[in-house]
């Protein structure tokens, strides 16, 4: 039936349209790993997404008799609606993340997320300074519709460098406020949505960048 054959063929357009915007998501972003919380369904969403609407395709593409044709549409169509639905679920439920501590990858951000840092008062270094000792770094972003951001940086300097390093977020960037914990300082650059911050240690010479984006269950003790 002709009119069967143009409802198989504008679901199979929909659903190569879908899966165009899902496999491109995948592909975005710099440091790919499925979203560590729900992970089982995340993953259960790409199987139902990629795999199971391929079977179907096949299945509309076969020639059948008429009945046929009908049967095939109705299980079909329920199918490519729930891998369609996964697609969003996976989407929108951040299950695609960005992910890595690997210093070696310092300064390579997401697009997003890089859009969001020249829009700030982002007082991370360029580099890290070759003096510097016991280098953490650590990268995550959730791609959703809000997405979420956490990057950090951290590294132990000799005194005269660590409070040149001080001198230098003081005078370069607006500190919009500070707080002293212990006896570490925090300079803010930015208090909102986005936390921005850079700590200094004073016991152990240590200074701490911090980048988050709507991470509200942060707290500044974590980072102590």
């Amino acid at each position: 039936m002709r009119g069967l054959r143009w409802i198989k063929i504008l679901l199979i357009i929909l659903y190569l349209v879908i899966a165009f915007v899902f496999i491109w998501s995948l592909l975005s972003v710099k440091f790919f790993k499925v979203g560590s919380e729900n992970c089982g369904i995340f993953w259960l969403c790409i199987i139902l997404a990629i795999i199971t609407p391929i079977v179907m395709i096949f299945w509309f593409l076969c020639k059948t008799t008429n009945k046929g044709d009908i049967l095939g549409l109705i299980v079909s169509l329920p199918v490519l609606l729930c891998a369609a639905g996964s697609v969003i679920l996976f989407v929108l439920g951040g299950g695609i993340c960005s992910v890595t501590t690997d210093i070696a990858d310092y300064g390579e951000l997401d697009e997003r997320v890089k859009r969001q840092v020249e829009s700030g008062n982002y007082p991370f270094p360029d580099k890290v300074p070759e003096q510097a000792l016991d280098i953490e770094y650590s990268y995550f972003y959730r791609q959703t519709l809000d997405d979420e951001v956490k990057m950090t940086l951290a590294y132990t300097l000799e005194e005269e460098e660590f409070e040149k390093e001080r001198k230098r977020i003081e005078d370069t960037y607006l500190i919009v406020s500070e707080e002293r914990i212990e006896n570490t300082d925090f300079y803010f650059t930015a208090v909102s949505e986005r936390v921005i911050f850079v700590a200094f240690d004073e016991d152990r010479h240590r200074i701490l960048y911090g980048y988050l984006a709507n991470m509200g269950q942060e707290t500044l003790e974590d980072y102590l």
